[in-house]
């Protein structure tokens, strides 16, 4: 990770603990998508892992008054965070956890079992006490913490739908659920006859004036692919309107329990970024483009066959059903 990306997570995350709604937008704009990597390695149903990704950020946006004082770069604070709530899952349901494979020394085990959350009980809390007072055994910790991390970055980041943001925002008290607020019975003026029919002719009278300046295109940047397999007689259409990107399946819905899950691969060798799934039935879907990625020369994109909800860990598991160029309009 860039050094400009590092001091603009750490510059989000401390206004994030000044009540910076925004910057915690950006924030979880610019690492969800690794967060929800890292929670699907460890909790591959994915509605449960949305529900520990939107707790992570939670735990983040209260603790983050926290961070600086934590010794850790930005990544591997937030995938501490996130580490700590899916483990903490895992341990709610009665599962094994996972264990530090470390020789050199038995505080260098200690220290990774303490970084990976492994511990519980008096263990955990002798740790933390050992944490609190021994800088040596707290080095060990960091560094255990930020070779997870690093580990982690490896993944194949996976956009999370949007339904895990909502539901954050609603823990946080950000916004509430849709239809929570009761409609008021009350006739307001603009429901009444007479002052309905002026509103809209005033309406007509400004549309009049501003419509053709609205009709104009727009000048950012259309992209535009088709995705075909003929042997599954699929067709996607995939569109990019400036960040905003468009998913119409055109024929070959999925088989029963599977779902084709969209890929944008750039050029070079950066790892494929998860895009969500195409609808299963004919229709379209439209979502915003994850902003860790960029639209440019060389991208491709892929559909891939994969289990009911999409990849269990962030990378393609089935084939690849289909890839195609993304292009300008007039690209060949």
């Amino acid at each position: 990770m860039s050094d400009a990306r590092l001091i603009e997570l750490d510059e989000l995350i401390a206004r994030a603990a000044q009540g910076d709604r925004p910057a915690f937008d950006g924030l979880y704009d610019l690492t969800s998508a690794r967060l929800y990597a890292l929670i699907l390695s460890l909790l591959p149903n994915r509605p449960e892992a949305e529900d520990v990704l939107a707790q992570s950020f939670v735990a983040v946006w209260r603790q983050a008054g926290q961070y600086p004082a934590s010794g850790l770069t930005p990544m591997a604070w937030l995938m501490t965070q996130a580490r700590g709530q899916a483990v903490e899952r895992l341990r709610a349901r009665g599962e094994q956890l996972p264990e530090a494979r470390v020789t050199s020394s038995d505080d260098d085990a200690l220290a990774a079992d303490f970084a990976l959350a492994a511990l519980a009980g008096d263990a955990a809390t002798a740790a933390a006490a050992r944490h609190d007072s021994d800088a040596d055994f707290a080095r060990r910790v960091r560094d255990s913490q930020e070779q997870l991390a690093r580990n982690a970055l490896a993944l194949t980041p996976v956009m999370p739908p949007a339904r895990a943001r909502q539901r954050m925002r609603e823990a946080l008290g950000h916004a509430q659920p849709p239809f929570a607020e009761v409609l008021d019975a009350r006739i307001r003026w603009w429901q009444r006859p007479l002052p309905l029919l002026g509103a809209i002719a005033v309406v007509i009278a400004v549309a009049a004036v501003l419509l053709v300046p609205l009709l104009r295109p727009a000048s950012g940047k259309d992209y535009q692919t088709q995705i075909v397999s003929q042997p599954a007689g699929l067709r996607v259409d995939f569109s990019l309107n400036d960040r905003r990107m468009h998913v119409a399946l055109q024929s070959g819905a999925a088989p029963v329990g599977r779902d084709w899950e969209i890929w944008w691969m750039p050029p070079g060798d950066a790892p494929p970024v998860s895009l969500g799934l195409v609808p299963q039935q004919e229709g379209e879907v439209s979502r915003d483009l994850p902003r860790t990625i960029n639209p440019e020369d060389g991208v491709q994109i892929a559909l891939s066959d994969e289990p009911e909800g999409g990849s269990p860990n962030g990378q393609a598991t089935g084939p690849i059903m289909a890839i195609s160029p993304l292009n300008l309009p007039n690209s060949p």
